[in-house]
């Protein structure tokens, strides 16, 4: 599902990226030779209020000094940085996957609270249609309501839109999936049989080969890496 914005691999030279200024990347990090390869497929960039931090340019230089295979942006609720990380991305040779953290229902802006309520989901679009029908996603659940930042829709309108065309992951805490189990110890039978329950849905929505479950190793004595 990643689509590849390529740029000449050997002009690693500072580019211009609307208000960024993109340096050549530092020298990769130096990793052992049985390092597993990893690509970033949830990550807030700074158009995230009070959520991200670094500008698209900034992660996508990070993340080619750390030697990731991949790099996806999701910011909340819209696609505002997707053109400074395609530009990015283009000149450092990142690989890039395009997404949203898609608030379903919530009564404030996010520039009101800085955590609204309210159910999550994590889209990650394939390839040029998807990206199309992403971001036609957000505009029709942005002009469903007439206050500024807020959004309506829901699970059912959005898989009628992507199914086929976007992967879900289970992975964000404000998810369905996530939500219905605890931080901090083990599931109990009833909170194990709530979260499947929500999988199952996304699962009859979106279809199974466009569901992802993220799975989390903390150490735990229960925990197998």
């Amino acid at each position: 599902h990643e689509r590849r914005l390529r740029g000449d691999p050997g002009a690693l030279r500072p580019v211009s990226s609307g208000s960024e200024q993109l340096l050549s990347p530092q020298p990769p990090l130096a990793v052992g030779e049985d390092a597993t390869d990893y690509a970033e497929l949830h990550l807030h960039t700074s158009f995230s209020f009070l959520d991200g931090v670094s500008a698209p340019g900034k992660l996508v230089e990070r993340g080619k000094q750390l030697g990731l295979k991949g790099l996806a942006i999701t910011d909340h609720n819209g696609m505002y940085g997707a053109v400074r990380f395609a530009e990015a991305a283009a000149s450092l040779d990142m690989p890039t996957v395009f997404g949203a953290e898609i608030s379903l229902a919530h009564n404030q802006a996010r520039t009101e609270v800085p955590d609204p309520s309210g159910q999550h989901l994590l889209v990650l679009a394939r390839g040029e249609q998807g990206y199309h029908r992403l971001c036609s996603a957000l505009t029709e659940a942005h002009l469903a309501t007439p206050e500024k930042g807020t959004l309506q829709c829901d699970l059912e309108t959005l898989a009628d839109m992507g199914r086929d065309h976007w992967m879900i992951l289970t992975g964000c805490r404000k998810g369905g999936v996530r939500s219905e189990l605890p931080h901090t110890r083990m599931p109990s039978q009833k909170e194990q049989a709530r979260s499947e329950e929500q999988l199952e849905r996304l699962v009859d929505l979106f279809g199974a080969d466009n569901v992802v479950v993220e799975l989390y190793d903390h150490g735990h004595p229960l925990d197998s890496a």
